[in-house]
């Protein structure tokens, strides 16, 4: 068997994470991309919840982000689907790609 150093561990995971946006276990980079226009956002801040409408023609992967609080899971929806999301306490931010 042969020893890996601690550093060795350390700077390839770095690496890693510069190179692709994440690192193994699937987190996402911290700055998406705001959703294109076909993203239909209705948000309700009084309620704390937004809809948000899939009218892209094809599927996309959207998240809500909130500002104070957790951000929505990452969305899979198909053309003419759509998710309501409800955060609680915070302030909507934006809808993001993911």
């Amino acid at each position: 068997m042969t020893a890996i150093s601690g550093s060795w561990v350390a700077s390839t995971a770095v690496a890693a994470f510069v190179a692709g946006g994440t690192l193994a276990g699937g987190s996402q980079a911290a700055y998406a991309a705001t959703a294109p226009a076909c993203i239909i956002r209705k948000v309700h801040p009084n309620n704390e919840n937004a809809s948000i409408f899939n009218y892209c023609g094809r599927t996309m992967r959207v998240q809500v982000r909130v500002r104070w609080n957790f951000d929505s899971p990452c969305y899979t929806l198909a053309d003419g689907q759509s998710v309501n999301f409800a955060w609680g306490a915070g302030d909507y931010r934006k809808v993001s790609v993911c």
